[in-house]
């Protein structure tokens, strides 16, 4: 999963991942200091980042489904601005699965 940036302006970044089974974090993409990317249970992935002109992001393992939840600057993420994959699938809410 990837956050990216273009641009002067910071954004912050925030979000939560809510797996049906145990997930193992495998990679934390370029968290600075004063930024979080961890499990606040066996099942759950947050992260809260700032970012200007840059990317972020963690890899995952989990061997069954999850719901994801996007945020920018404290605000939901509206759908059109989510892309996901090789193909840049939107998904129909915020949060989707």
């Amino acid at each position: 999963l990837r956050w990216t940036t273009k641009g002067k302006k910071e954004n912050q970044f925030q979000g939560k991942i809510i797996f049906q089974t145990k997930v193992l974090i495998t990679k934390k993409l370029r968290p600075e200091t004063k930024d979080f990317i961890k499990k606040s249970d066996s099942k759950t992935i947050e992260w809260d980042t700032i970012l200007k002109n840059d990317f972020d992001g963690v890899d995952f393992l989990t061997p069954g489904n999850f719901e994801l939840e996007l945020r920018i600057d404290n605000k939901k993420i509206k759908p059109k601005s989510i892309f996901l994959g090789p193909q840049m699938i939107q998904p129909e809410s915020n949060p989707f699965t």
